[in-house]
Order: C-alpha cells, then structure tokens, then sequence
C-alpha cells in the first residue's frame, strides 16, 4: 500500500461501512474525545486571535463547533482509503489483548516520544547554533547598528 501521494492509492471497491468507522473511532476514542477536541480548537483560535472579539462569539462559536459530529465527518475520509475488509481487521486488531494495550498506553508513548524528540531538537539546534555563531554574532551586530536612532547632535 502506497503511503505518498493520496491521488495514487486507488479507492476501495467495498469502502469501510459507517457502522464499523464509528465502531473502530468508539474504540480508538476518538468519538468520546470529540467534543475535548473541538473545545480545544476553539480555546487554540481564541488564544491567537484578535482580543477584541467578544466572549459572545466565542461562546457562540464553540456552541457550534459542538454540534458537529466528528465521527459523521470522518466517514468518508476513511472510506475513501480502507475497505470493508482492511477495517473488519483493523477492529478485530483493537479488540485483543494487544489493541486494547496499544489504545490505553498510546497516550504515554506520544508524550515519552515528545519529550525525546523536543530534547533532540533541542540538541540539534544548540549544535546548529554552535557552527553558525560567529556568523549570528556578526549578523545580530549589524542588525543592532542599523536599528539604533540616529545621535541628536
């Protein structure tokens, strides 16, 4: 299965059902964490944007986000990539044992696998800085000449 470009992977001839998307995102957790989601894009838009707008609109914005049925959206998505077949595994994967582990650790791993990586990059920068910083240093001192007012005489 190509994992490039969406246009190269041919549609399924039997896509998923909506009965089994929303029984893989009920397992997954996606259709409980929904709303959180949508309440959390709403409080990202607020914390970027104008500051004039009033809590009015906010409220009324995430009232409507609210109403949108997430896993509704999601049903085509899905369909257009898996088959009936693909996502029967799929559930019967997140049924065992281990689907049930992966689904109740997968939390932790993403936020162990954050920190790891923010380390890293975190060390490839300063390594980055490192080789780079005479010619920062030389930047930055120009930079500061050119921003500094002019001497009143």
């Amino acid at each position: 299965m190509s994992t490039g470009n969406a246009s190269s992977v041919e549609p399924p001839v039997h896509p998923a059902t909506e009965d089994q998307i929303r029984e893989y995102l009920s397992l997954n957790g996606t259709a409980k964490n929904s709303r959180t989601l949508m309440a959390q894009m709403v409080k990202a838009m607020h914390a970027t944007s104008v500051p004039y707008l009033p809590q009015s609109f906010w409220d009324d914005l995430d009232a409507e986000f609210q109403k949108v049925d997430l896993v509704a959206v999601c049903v085509p998505i899905y369909q257009k990539y898996l088959s009936q077949e693909d996502m029967a595994e799929i559930v019967k994967f997140y049924r065992t044992p281990a689907g049930q582990r992966i689904l109740a650790t997968q939390t932790d791993i993403q936020r162990d696998a954050s920190v790891v990586l923010q380390k890293a990059a975190a060390e490839i920068g300063e390594h980055v800085y490192l080789r780079h910083k005479d010619e920062i240093d030389a930047a930055k001192k120009k930079y500061d000449a050119s921003q500094a007012a002019p001497v009143q005489k």
